[in-house]
């Protein structure tokens, strides 16, 4: 069996490679889709008054702000792992154009899937950003 040497692989462009990064970016644009719109939701305090909430984070004890940090990442990987799982259910649409290829082999779905959560979710929940960064600044001056 022929091996190929490290670099070659990395720089090797076949149609398998190029049906891989498409189901990457497929999945990317999926994730970031329902993670925007759910992200929105989530942050406003409206619809959602008991999580990720705003208010004063200067005013707040460090108590506070680390039970609201907690709630706020135990919703974020509850959605997190059903969004993985819903996902799972959505076919890559273009893998029929080519037999060869088998679909999530080398874990695309999870890397559109990091990609497309990450970013957004990075962006669209402020309030869980703002109470780490105070957190953060809380315990620094302890």
């Amino acid at each position: 069996m022929k091996t190929i040497s490290c670099p070659k692989r990395i720089i090797k462009m076949d149609i398998i490679r190029l049906f891989k990064l498409l189901e990457i970016v497929y999945y990317t644009i999926i994730s970031f889709i329902i993670t925007f719109f759910v992200a929105n939701f989530l942050e406003n305090d409206k619809y959602m008054p008991y999580i990720f909430k705003t208010y004063d984070y200067e005013k707040a004890s460090l108590w506070d702000i680390s039970i609201d940090i907690i709630i706020d990442l135990s919703i974020l990987s509850i959605f997190i792992y059903y969004l993985r799982k819903s996902i799972y259910c959505i076919p890559f649409i273009f893998g029929g154009l080519n037999r060869n290829y088998k679909s999530n082999m080398k874990s695309e779905l999870s890397t559109g899937v990091s990609l497309g959560l990450g970013i957004t979710l990075y962006k669209s929940l402020p309030t869980v950003s703002d109470k780490i960064s105070e957190l953060n600044r809380k315990i620094k001056a302890l």
